[in-house]
Order: structure tokens, then sequence, then C-alpha cells
């Protein structure tokens, strides 16, 4: 009898911990962290936005988007330092992750635009000027 409860017990431990693994395998918890920002993908989970608002690559889109991440993010670091039940810290780091993704992207427009428009004022400055005052 005791046998048969010792087997039971080893049984009902690998049962568990092979259930475990599972799940771990299965939420995705552990492989949705480390994968990579996604805008697609990702937005609509974290904040409401309409389809053709995650499609808008313009630097006023950006603008506003990175403007609500920003918003989003004050929002949960509020609940986080009120303790609030709804407050989550996966989603927390996601919104970081996206807010940050965000910004470096519409950091790069402005760079690419701030370039443009100098290459242009530097050309017509230097067309204005007579030759031989350089």
């Amino acid at each position: 009898m005791r046998n048969r409860t010792i087997r039971r017990s080893v049984r009902s431990k690998a049962a568990c911990s092979s259930r475990q693994a599972g799940v771990r395998k299965q939420g995705g918890g552990l492989s949705a962290a480390g994968a990579e920002y996604e805008r697609s993908r990702d937005l609509p989970a974290l904040i409401a936005l309409w389809p053709w608002e995650i499609e808008n690559l313009s630097l006023d889109g950006q603008q506003r988007l990175v403007a609500r991440l920003r918003r989003a993010l004050r929002l949960e670091r509020q609940r986080a330092i009120q303790q609030h039940w709804t407050y989550d810290l996966a989603r927390h780091a996601r919104l970081l992750k996206a807010y940050r993704s965000e910004l470096a992207s519409l950091e790069a427009m402005l760079g690419s635009a701030n370039r443009k428009h100098a290459r242009g004022a530097g050309l017509a400055s230097l067309g204005s000027t007579p030759l031989g005052a350089g």
C-alpha cells in the first residue's frame, strides 16, 4: 500500500512539473518579453488606435503617436505609484519598449528632415554670395 502512495506522489510531481513547463511555453510570457517591437502587432494591444493611425508614418502622425504613448506611460506610472489593482508591470514594460522605439524613429525622422533643410539652406546661402567674397 505504501509503495502505491509513493508512486502516485512521484507521478503527480512529474505531471505537475510537465504541466508547468507546458504553461510556460504556451503562455508566451518569457518569449514575448524578449521579442522585438513590431508596430502593427504591439500597438493595438497597448493603446486604442485606429488602423490608419498605426499605418500613418508621416512626421505629424509619428508625433501624435509618441504623445499618446507618453500619456499612456504617465498613466501607467501613476497606477504603479498608487499601487492600484489594475497596474500591470508587463504592460508597463511593453509601453516603455514601444515608446522608446517610436521616439527613436521620430528622432530619426526629425534628424533627416533637419539635414535636408540644412542642406537646402546651405546651398542657397552659397549661391547668393559673390564668388570673390568667400
